[in-house]
């Protein structure tokens, strides 16, 4: 009777050890898979972040260049009409090339 005791004591622990691998493996699992989800919504919460930056950091952009652009045609305009409006022979002779040349773009883009 004692070898077949000890041999269902020896089944039972190795049961035991099965059953509790098992289990262990089994957290284990659970964990992995909880840590990933963790991972996938901190990277989505990144992600809607970087999109809601990108649109606001393009509408900036976009209203910078109109500024930057219109700034800098504006001091090319005044440096132009001061120097070409300094004397009235130099401000005829400008405003016949540039109604001229006006009106040549016009029609070059009416077409």
């Amino acid at each position: 009777m004692s070898v077949l005791r000890h041999t269902t004591d020896t089944i039972g622990s190795i049961l035991g050890a099965v059953a509790t691998t098992a289990n262990a493996t089994s957290r284990t699992v659970t964990t992995a898979a909880t840590g990933l989800d963790m991972l996938d919504a901190f990277i989505q919460k990144a992600k809607r972040k970087q999109t809601i930056d990108i649109a606001a950091e393009m509408d900036n952009y976009a209203i910078n260049v109109a500024l930057e652009a219109g700034a800098e045609q504006q001091r090319k305009e005044e440096a132009i009409l001061r120097e070409m409006h300094s004397d009235p022979i130099r401000k005829a002779h400008f405003d016949r090339i540039h109604s001229r040349l006006t009106a040549a773009i016009e029609a070059a883009t009416a077409a």
